[in-house]
């Protein structure tokens, strides 16, 4: 009776371990999304505010030479 509970006890914990890693995994799927979102918007905002400071450079100079 005791070795049929252990073997019991043994496949709810892999059912266990095994829905727990598949969550993980679609956690980290998720939090791989996110990362790859923010680093795009970051990527985006570098080249705007790159954009803005040319602009602003050239101007800047135009008006000194003036």
């Amino acid at each position: 009776m005791l070795d049929k509970n252990l073997d019991e006890a043994e496949d709810q914990f892999q059912i266990a371990l095994r829905n727990h890693l598949i969550h993980i995994e679609n956690l980290l799927q998720l939090q791989d999304a996110r990362m790859r979102g923010l680093s795009e918007e970051f990527n985006r905002d570098i080249s705007i505010l790159e954009s803005e400071f040319d602009l602003e450079r050239e101007d800047m100079i135009k008006t000194h030479k003036t």
